[in-house]
């Protein structure tokens, strides 16, 4: 078995942090896009939530996703 560094553990322990903290944030940004839909903030400053979703790059199926995984 191959000698493994501190530094090695430390980047594998980051990297396990990491995800941990993107799957939070999807869950995050899910219940984000919900409340902006369902209370239709997003006629502040756009036509539709469809506009919104595309200034941030995202799909409306993925919304729709995102939204379902809170």
């Amino acid at each position: 078995m191959k000698h493994v560094a501190i530094s090695d553990r430390k980047f594998l322990r980051e990297t396990l942090e990491l995800r941990q903290s993107i799957e939070e944030g999807f869950l995050s940004l899910g219940e984000r896009l919900k409340k902006i839909r369902d209370e239709r903030m997003y006629e502040v400053d756009y036509e539709s939530f469809d506009h919104f979703l595309s200034e941030l790059k995202v799909s409306p199926g993925t919304a729709s996703k995102l939204e379902a995984t809170r």
